[in-house]
């Protein structure tokens, strides 16, 4: 019973000394979700930062792909065609966002094309707004 005793004047007796260490978990629970929050928010930019930077990378090799094919055939593919004359491992390329890459001639020249990824947004904006180009 001695010990029961003891247990409950530790808990309720003691009722000072508890909510100050409530109080400073509370507190530090705060400050960890705080540091979590920021860090999530530095990561997010960053992961922003890495899916453009890959995406451009994408878009320069398959750039520099359709150059090549260009240049042996002696034409630019046609729309229908798009880059699957590319023959690239996996078609269609996708961007970091997951979308495929968008393959446009421009009706205004032979030797004209766009091609580009419609962005984070998923919206194709022809190439303008937040559309990615390799550059």
């Amino acid at each position: 019973m001695n010990e029961k005793m003891n247990a409950f004047s530790a808990i309720f007796i003691n009722k000072g000394r508890n909510k100050i260490y409530v109080f400073i978990l509370m507190i530090s629970i705060s400050i960890i979700g705080l540091i979590a929050w920021l860090m999530s928010r530095s990561l997010d930019e960053d992961q922003d930062a890495v899916n453009l930077a890959r995406t451009q990378a994408l878009l320069k090799l398959c750039d520099n792909a359709l150059k090549t094919w260009i240049d042996e055939n002696g034409r630019i593919p046609e729309e229908s065609e798009g880059i699957s004359v590319l023959e690239l491992g996996k078609f269609p390329p996708r961007d970091a966002w997951g979308n495929a890459l968008v393959y446009k001639r421009n009706n205004n020249s032979l030797l004209s094309y766009s091609f580009y990824s419609i962005g984070p947004n998923a919206i194709d904006e022809n190439g303008d707004g937040d559309d990615v180009h390799a550059h």
